[in-house]
């Protein structure tokens, strides 16, 4: 987890590149930041390449926090 994405500079996803590249088996990285952080990774072939998935997710209540995470993957159910 890679969180204020958006203050990264290209060599910090450079290296998270590198990273993913050489490991076995490949980690999940989850990048969280802002819009910026997603315009310098689409900016890069390289990067973008890699970008499984994006998702938006807006401000939730604590009551949404506590409905929807649990329902993302299953080692958070309790």
């Amino acid at each position: 987890m890679c969180d204020e994405a958006q203050q990264y500079r290209r060599e910090n996803f450079e290296f998270l590149r590198k990273l993913w590249d050489t490991c076995d088996p490949k980690p999940a990285i989850v990048l969280v930041g802002g819009r910026e952080a997603y315009e310098t990774l689409q900016s890069d072939p390289a990067l973008a390449s890699r970008i499984y998935i994006r998702l938006e997710i807006l401000a939730m209540t604590e009551d949404e926090v506590l409905k929807t995470v649990p329902d993302s993957h299953p080692v958070w159910r309790c």
